[in-house]
This record gives structure tokens, C-alpha cells and sequence, in this order.
């Protein structure tokens, strides 16, 4: 599989491959960057990996500390060499091979983990898709800031939803009788708030580097609806949604703006 640097687009310096704004939330303080050097190789695989460890001990730390019970999140990486995935959710298509223009999290696929155990919840994708997003091309839309961070910004919103379900299934543990429920595209933008969340834990953490802001953005503008109404945001409302959980840093900000 191909290696990839942080700094270039498949090692293309064309004008407007990357970001070079670093733009902190609201209010903040500079990080300490745990950012040491300049060219980071790695692979598409490895790079989601430590995103998704990222994202993991931020919700983690979050749910633990709010009285909730840690979080079960499973992810499947469709490689370039897998017969493509077959997935149960209805609305979604019959299979997901390496490359559809698309990623997913299905709240009713089985993951069996190491010892037969079997969970439900499932965040699926496919390699080549995030790959693509390096030179700018998210979901098959043509994103105007291309950058390793579009991929992070978009398993980080398919995590979102991972968390919404969690959240669900142990709201009414602890709070019962309290329902909430989703109206219109609330869904999705919860998911791109809850990324927000975390991409502020990364301008903390020195895990955003400069660009990344406006690659994530620009990544959810790429793919918003064209028109209000539908099961999706449009652009205005996906970055609106992605800024409030950035500028907050708080999941129940994110819960009292979407989650109605």
C-alpha cells in the first residue's frame, strides 16, 4: 500500500494541496504540539488506526467521567485485496468493496472480536475511498482543501455515530423516561458536532497540524447536501454543526443543539 506524508498531497505541491492556517477554537491558549518534524510516512491503514485510538480514549475518558459506562466502538477497513463487505443495514448498498465512495457505521452489523464475542455496531471503511481523500476527493465529491485530516474528519463522524448509539442505549439506563430522538438531518449533524468535539481534544493533544482545520471543513462542506430538507445537512449547516462541537469542546452542547 502506498505511504503517504503529512505535508503533501502524494507528493504533489500544487498550490492548494494543503491547508497553512492552524486555526485554534474559540478562545484557546497555543498547544504544546507533540509535533516534532516535518515528513511523517505512513500508511492509509495505520494513519486511520491512530485516529480511531484518538478518538477512542477521548470518548472514553468523556463517558467514564459522566458516569456512563466506556464505550463499545468496532471498525472494519476494507483493503484493497478483501472481497467487499457485505453490510445489513437497510438503505445502504447490498456490499462495500475497497473503493466505494462512501463510509458507514451500521448500528445492526456483527463484529466477532478475538474471543467469538460477538457485538453489534460496526463502522465500516473502505481504503481506497479515505486514500482518495489525500489528493482531495472525499466521497466522490471534489473537496477545495485536500489533505490527510478529510479522512480523519470523516471516520471521526462515523465514530460520532458509533457514540450516538452508545450514548442512546445508556441514556435511558441512567436517565429513564428521558427519550431523545432525532428530527430531520439532526442525526448526521450530531455525528459532524461530536467530531468537532474531538478535533478540538486534537488542537490540544498537538494532533492537528497547520491546514488540518480547513481540510476537515472543507471536507464535510464537500459532501453536504445541495439542498435543505433531506437526511443530510447541507454545507452551511455541516460546518455550523462541526464548529459548535470544535468551539465548545462539550459532547452535550452537542446534544442540547441536535439531539431534540
Amino acid at each position: 500500500m502506498p505511504e503517504f506524508s503529512s505535508d503533501s498531497c502524494l507528493q504533489s505541491e500544487a498550490q492548494g494541496c494543503l491547508g497553512t492556517v492552524d486555526e485554534a477554537p474559540l478562545g484557546a491558549a497555543p498547544p504544546q504540539s507533540e509535533v516534532t518534524g516535518t515528513v511523517y510516512p505512513y500508511t492509509v491503514t495505520s494513519y486511520v488506526e491512530w485516529i480511531i485510538t484518538k478518538l477512542h480514549t477521548m470518548w472514553t475518558e468523556w463517558f467514564v467521567q459522566n458516569d456512563f459506562e466506556a464505550p463499545q466502538v468496532y471498525y472494519r477497513i476494507i483493503q484493497q485485496d478483501e472481497t467487499p463487505y457485505v453490510m445489513s443495514c437497510p438503505g445502504g448498498p447490498a456490499s462495500v468493496p475497497h473503493d466505494y465512495p462512501n463510509a458507514f457505521y451500521c448500528s445492526s452489523d456483527p463484529y466477532v472480536d478475538l474471543r467469538g464475542t460477538t457485538e453489534d455496531g460496526l463502522i465500516i471503511l473502505p481504503v481506497t475511498a479515505l486514500q482518495r481523500m489525500w489528493t482531495g476527493e472525499v466521497l466522490g465529491r471534489t473537496s477545495k482543501q485536500a489533505g490527510d485530516f478529510a479522512a480523519a474528519i470523516i471516520v471521526a463522524h462515523e465514530y460520532g455515530h458509533s457514540v450516538q448509539d452508545e450514548l442512546a442505549i445508556q441514556w435511558e439506563k441512567y436517565y429513564p423516561g428521558e427519550v431523545l430522538e432525532f428530527t430531520g438531518s439532526n442525526k448526521e449533524a450530531i455525528a459532524d458536532c461530536f467530531a468537532g468535539v474531538w478535533m478540538n481534544t486534537a488542537y490540544y493533544d498537538g494532533t492537528l497540524e497547520p491546514g488540518d482545520f480547513e481540510e476537515g471543513v472543507a471536507a464535510l462542506n464537500a459532501v453536504g447536501a445541495t439542498q435543505p430538507g433531506s437526511s443530510h445537512p447541507t454545507s452551511t449547516q455541516r460546518e455550523a454543526a462541526l464548529k459548535l462541537g470544535y468551539n465548545s469542546g462539550d459532547p452535550m452542547q452537542c446534544v442540547d443543539g441536535y439531539w431534540k
